[in-house]
């Protein structure tokens, strides 16, 4: 009986060693992509968690970037599949470089775009809702931003979607930022510069947490009475603050006098919205004060 007894167990060992041995790899197999799901959800939840306390980011960043690591998870269970099948490895390197080729053929442009958005986000050289110019060719309000496309409103209404990888490599001017400190002293050693004018409301600008200023320059030319063209534009910046249209008073200085005048204007404001709103009454006023001038000369 005890020899039987060890047989049985002994037959029993046995078997489920050899039940081992064949299903040993589908085992890791299952554990393997069981993990790889797992990680895939617990990774996207903590992402989307992350992006919704995180206003810096778009709104589609979490399908963009869990789009992203969906596709690596779909290639590293692909992967692990085929290794579990005991496909030869050189078979693999020649899938993973067609497959490689191929998407890299499709999705050049997408990648791109997606890899500036990542940077645009990461370095957040504007927000939603700053006043910009992207190479000189078009300024406006930045109204949207994604992974793929930036969207711009000008002063006329035009909507102008522009790709992320043209951003990345262009001449941004942000005319949005924040006062600081440090900022403010460097401002007050410069008031006795050219630029004082400029510089008259800054005690008023220090106040705000974020503001617009935006810069530009006209010219006239200079066979006209000089100072009686330097009285309307000292009247016309003194109306303007008194009527508080901009919520700053506008400043100038004169930037070149040679045959022709050039001015450069700064004006300064709560929101982008507010210098949109008001700019073409405020270079109407102007042309109009200096075309006067020119008349009765």
């Amino acid at each position: 009986m005890i020899q039987n007894g060890e047989e049985f167990w002994e037959a029993f060992v046995n078997f489920w060693i050899l039940v081992w041995t064949y299903i040993q790899p589908w085992f890791w197999l299952i554990l393997t992509v069981a993990s790889i799901i797992i990680a895939y959800v617990i990774i996207s939840y903590l992402l989307k968690k992350y992006i919704k306390r995180n206003p810096r980011f778009p709104k589609d960043a979490t399908n963009g970037l869990i789009l992203i690591i969906r596709l690596v998870v779909i290639i590293a269970l692909i992967f692990v599949v085929l290794s579990a099948v005991n496909i030869p490895s050189e078979y693999l390197v020649d899938i993973s470089t067609i497959i490689a080729t191929a998407v890299g053929f499709a999705s050049t442009i997408a990648v791109s775009n997606l890899v500036a958005g990542f940077y645009m986000i990461a370095s957040h050289p504007y927000r939603i809702g700053d006043y910009i110019s992207v190479d000189g060719e078009v300024e406006g309000i930045v109204k949207e931003t994604s992974l793929n496309y930036t969207t711009i409103e000008d002063q006329n209404g035009t909507i102008f979607l522009i790709p992320n990888n043209k951003l990345l490599s262009a001449n941004l001017i942000n005319y949005c930022y924040e006062p600081s400190k440090k900022g403010k002293k460097k401002k007050k050693k410069q008031e006795e510069d050219i630029e004082k004018k400029l510089m008259s409301t800054v005690a008023d600008i220090f106040k705000e947490k974020r503001i617009t200023r935006y810069v530009f320059e006209i010219e006239f030319p200079l066979d006209q009475d000089s100072e009686k063209s330097i009285n309307v534009l000292d009247e016309i910046c003194d109306r303007w603050a008194a009527e508080d249209k901009f919520g700053f008073s506008p400043s100038y200085y004169f930037k070149n006098l040679s045959y022709r005048a050039k001015i450069r204007w700064a004006i300064t404001t709560k929101e982008p919205e507010i210098m949109v709103n008001n700019m073409e009454g405020f270079l109407d006023d102007i042309w109009l004060s200096l075309n006067k001038i020119r008349e009765e000369n």
